[in-house]
């Protein structure tokens, strides 16, 4: 029977781009251990912490207590533990409205189109973009989100690389979203607002500007 590796599970809101929107009410998932060390990682405790190994069944059962329709499986990087596809699957059958953030490192597996993908692109100030892979962002849909986290205007331009290419792997009908975070504490957020105003391409595709809303408000 699958089981996968638990930090915790608790209401609270979707702080960040999602196919629901920033600001939903949500349960969130979050499963324990990451590949990946980022340099400006705000959730070590979803690796180095405590965990608790939970059946897939069991996990759907404290998800339909606390309520929500919308459901955030998060980390840590959930796609390293195998029953996670089963825990997807199980919660669409369970009707709840199902996002799953994820690092970039690991392939995204064919799916139901329900399933909503928040995926990071790592940048060079994470100091983990070595272990980005390209294919890890083919077949995304416009309900889909790509993430950079900002820390720097090398960051930036980084950045304005990367979506092109993402946009060329994807179908002409459906392309990703694309949303700038400023990494929190660590850059301004007036600045990267102003470069991506200044910047005719973000407008063009309407790239979106996300702040972290629940670290504003100080809840998890």
């Amino acid at each position: 029977m699958d089981k996968v590796k638990v930090h915790s599970i608790f209401n609270s809101i979707n702080g960040e781009v999602c196919q629901p929107h920033q600001g939903s009410l949500t349960t969130f998932v979050r499963l324990f251990s990451c590949n990946c060390r980022c340099n400006y990682c705000d959730s070590k405790f979803s690796y180095e912490g405590s965990f608790v190994e939970m059946r897939i069944r069991d996990i759907v059962k404290e998800v339909q207590k606390l309520n929500c329709k919308n459901v955030t499986i998060t980390g840590g990087e959930p796609l390293l533990q195998k029953g996670t596809i089963s825990l997807l699957g199980d919660l669409l059958l369970a009707d709840f409205n199902v996002s799953v953030e994820t690092n970039g490192t690991i392939f995204i597996p064919s799916q139901p189109y329900d399933i909503h993908w928040i995926v990071d692109y790592k940048l060079p100030s994470s100091g983990c973009e070595a272990q980005m892979k390209f294919k890890n962002y083919y077949n995304l849909y416009n309900k889909d989100f790509v993430k950079f986290v900002i820390s720097d205007r090398k960051d930036f331009d980084r950045a304005l690389e990367v979506i092109p290419k993402i946009l060329e792997a994807n179908s002409e009908m459906e392309k990703p979203k694309f949303a700038f975070s400023p990494a929190f504490g660590k850059s301004p957020q007036t600045t990267l607002v102003e470069w991506m105003l200044a910047d005719k391409y973000l407008c063009k595709i309407g790239a979106i500007f996300s702040l972290q809303i629940h670290k504003v408000l100080n809840v998890a």
